[in-house]
């Protein structure tokens, strides 16, 4: 009885000794695998220019470098969204994905919240569509200049293909989690220098 005990003890400790290394090295390798380019965010969307209307003729102007970055008489702001992530994400959108000369342009559907948290009624549209986003892509939008005033920011919501959820906009499956990138006025005032 001593002896079976002595030896299950040591089994026990074996087994613990052999097994938990191999666990700390594969959360180690599982992170560092995640972003595509180490020194950016996982999801980020950049500031690209200013836009009279915000259509995709300009986009693809705006990516040869034609288009002007001038605030002068612009209504758009061009903003990039980027996946730097080893998966797919997927977000809705107002309208379909468009390659037009190269460009990928984006109708995202996306929310505008106040200063002070709570949601402006803009872009609410009964549309259900949605897209994806290639890991190590990225691809420009459009958004009204107004929805940076006073403070303003905007937010798309996104899942990542190996979730569980709906692309319908602020729905997601009981449990699963909720993820959304941010531009802000801020953001805006310090990229457009």
């Amino acid at each position: 009885m001593r002896m079976t005990k002595l030896l299950l003890t040591i089994i026990l400790i074996c087994n613990v000794a052999m097994f938990a290394p191999a666990q700390r090295r594969r959360s180690r390798t599982v992170e560092r695998d995640v972003r595509i380019l180490k020194h950016a965010p996982t999801i980020y969307i950049t500031f690209e220019g200013f836009g009279k209307v915000g259509n995709s003729l300009e986009a693809q102007l705006l990516e040869t470098g034609r288009a002007s970055k001038s605030q002068e008489q612009s209504q758009y702001v061009w903003l990039r969204l980027h996946n730097n992530t080893r998966w797919v994400i997927y977000f809705p959108t107002v309208d379909m994905f468009v390659i037009l000369g190269g460009v990928s342009v984006i109708h995202p559907r996306y929310q505008v919240e106040e200063r002070d948290g709570t949601r402006a009624p803009i872009n609410d549209l009964d549309k259900q569509l949605g897209t994806s986003l290639q890991p190590g892509r990225s691809a420009l939008f459009s958004v009204l200049r107004e929805h940076f005033s006073n403070g303003r920011k905007i937010y798309l919501s996104f899942r990542y293909s190996w979730e569980d959820g709906s692309l319908t906009f602020g729905h997601t499956f009981l449990g699963e989690p909720s993820h959304r990138v941010e531009f802000g006025s801020d953001d805006l005032s310090a990229s457009a220098r």
